[in-house]
């Protein structure tokens, strides 16, 4: 068995903790079926499972390694013979252990009371909910203690609400599919002009989630047992967000709006959205090191393009796989009627909306890495949210209507799009010239 795992289980399986969990819930829910003459034990089945996997989950999944820190074994942790794999499967199912043995008591009363035709998959969603939302807080965790973070408690709690908000997000995805008879109820998903049963699809949808995160929490794992992690997994995931992404890339029939009749563009509009969301996720959480974006250029000036792919970041693979379907997009477009809106708006709008994220890379590169920076990205954040929050305001006060110097706008034209490389140019012309002339560089491969 798995050494980290079983050490997890002796630590919280104990007979007395195992003891009282079975007999506190035993009592909820043979009162319950006293007390109610309907018989809710399901209703409360269900939301004590969520109370106990979802809330107190992500608690122990958010500081399973953190309580490791503290204690001050993580060290001895990464220097033992544990694999990564054992060391992501024990944290993430042996420090959340006790908390499944509740999870899986209320499972099985809710199988025993429940009589409908979808409810294995209504258990699926339920585990495969409890499942993301605790790999979701353990890889924010492990996000920060790669990025050498102070934990304190309320880190673990924001950890943890990250968990909490991603359990809530696939419920509020999957509360619509699940009942289709409600005002605002799913029962096809229109997918690559296939139509699919939604609660198949959703439940299919999460389990893909679930692994990815996985794989985000062992490839963290890796780091920080001073592993490199080869770009093809995460260039996998890439593929697998444009992928998804561009099979919604379809408007209704009975929705008339001015917007190329061309599928392939409007399916490598949602691709190129999903990979902008993709991109600025991953340089906000990466952390940003002026020592390795230097040997990254010394790498590729000297064409030592295996060393460079060995330590390339996520989200310069992200913004690569941005640009190139936005250059598919592009082409696209181009074949299009030239008096189209294509023509006229479309085009420019990509080509501004590439700027002004090569732009806002800059932006959180320079303040990251400046010299004495210990804030985090906090500045970039706030000078970002001023820049796309006050920015349009203050213009308008000016009487200027089109913010063209700020964001991207329909109506800016080739001006906007010309605003928005100008303004690249000149942010990574102060990110090459201050920080990346700063600091001692290791020439080793």
């Amino acid at each position: 068995m798995n050494p980290e795992f079983e050490r997890n289980l002796w630590l919280e399986l104990t007979p007395r903790r195992v003891l009282q969990m079975v007999i506190v819930l035993g009592l909820i829910f043979l009162t319950l079926k006293v007390a109610d003459p309907f018989d809710g034990r399901d209703r409360a089945a269900e939301f004590l499972f969520f109370a106990i996997v979802v809330i107190w989950g992500t608690r122990e999944a958010a500081q399973s390694v953190v309580e490791e820190i503290r204690d001050r074994t993580w060290d001895f942790q990464r220097l033992s013979a544990l694999t990564p794999f054992n060391m992501t499967w024990g944290e993430l199912f042996g420090a959340t252990s006790y908390i499944w043995l509740g999870g899986l008591i209320c499972l099985a009363v809710m199988i025993a009371v429940q009589g409908s035709p979808v409810r294995p998959l209504n258990i699926f969603a339920d585990l495969a909910i409890g499942l993301t939302a605790q790999s979701a807080a353990l890889f924010a965790s492990l996000l920060a203690v790669r990025r050498r973070q102070s934990i304190t408690r309320l880190s673990v709690f924001q950890y943890q609400m990250f968990g909490i908000a991603t359990a809530a997000a696939m419920w509020a995805l999957w509360e619509p599919v699940a009942n289709a008879t409600m005002p605002i109820g799913i029962s096809r998903v229109l997918w690559w002009n296939v139509t699919f049963d939604g609660r198949p699809f959703l439940a299919v949808s999460f389990a893909l989630l679930l692994i990815c995160l996985a794989a985000g929490c062992y490839r963290l794992m890796r780091l920080e047992l001073q592993m490199q992690n080869r770009p093809l997994v995460w260039t996998g995931f890439i593929a697998i967000a444009a992928i998804y992404a561009a099979g919604f890339g379809r408007l209704p029939d009975s929705v008339n709006v001015a917007i190329p009749e061309s599928e392939v563009a409007l399916r490598l509009m949602a691709a190129a959205l999903a990979l902008l969301v993709v991109t600025y996720a991953a340089v906000l959480h990466e952390p940003k090191d002026r020592v390795l974006y230097r040997w990254l250029t010394e790498m590729a000036q000297k064409r030592r393009w295996t060393a460079l792919l060995s330590r390339v970041q996520c989200w310069m693979i992200a913004y690569a796989a941005t640009l190139l379907v936005g250059v598919f997009l592009l082409v696209r477009l181009q074949m299009m009627d030239a008096n189209s809106l294509a023509h006229q708006q479309l085009i420019p709008l990509t080509i501004a909306v590439s700027g002004f994220l090569t732009r806002d890379l800059g932006i959180i590169l320079y303040f990251a890495l400046v010299p004495g920076q210990k804030r985090g990205d906090m500045p970039a954040i706030v000078a970002l949210a001023a820049l796309y929050g006050l920015g349009p305001q203050l213009l308008r006060s000016a009487g200027i209507d089109n913010p063209d110097f700020i964001l991207p706008a329909f109506t800016g034209g080739w001006l906007g799009a010309a605003f928005a490389w100008a303004e690249a140019i000149g942010v990574w012309t102060l990110v090459f010239k201050r920080p990346f002339r700063t600091g001692v560089v290791s020439t080793r491969s």
